[in-house]
């Protein structure tokens, strides 16, 4: 099977957003096409009260990434989102439309 999200995007263009308070996670690219294998990880960009302001990059197994997504791109179909992840959206435009801009 292809994976729709294994090219490296931006971080102003991700596949996903997932929030979980201040906790933001960008998905830039899926490492394995079936998000309930054991081990799968995404590379992301990690946003918190940690990071004063800016993104902290790298690889994260998916069950780490909680929260409730909040933007998803046309190319993730709802077979690539892991089961655990909450908010459930619909596909968006672009990212800018996840903040109502």
């Amino acid at each position: 099977m292809a994976n729709p999200m294994g090219k490296t995007r931006k971080v102003e263009n991700p596949y996903l957003i997932v929030t979980n308070g201040s906790w933001e996670y960008r998905v830039l690219k899926a490492n394995t096409a079936n998000p309930g294998k054991p081990g799968g990880s995404w590379f992301c960009a990690v946003k918190s009260e940690y990071t004063f302001g800016g993104f902290d990059m790298g690889d994260t197994y998916i069950c780490d990434v909680r929260g409730e997504v909040t933007f998803r791109d046309p190319v993730v179909t709802d077979d690539l989102l892991p089961r655990h992840l909450g908010g459930k959206v619909p596909v968006a435009k672009n990212p800018m439309d996840a903040f109502g801009w």
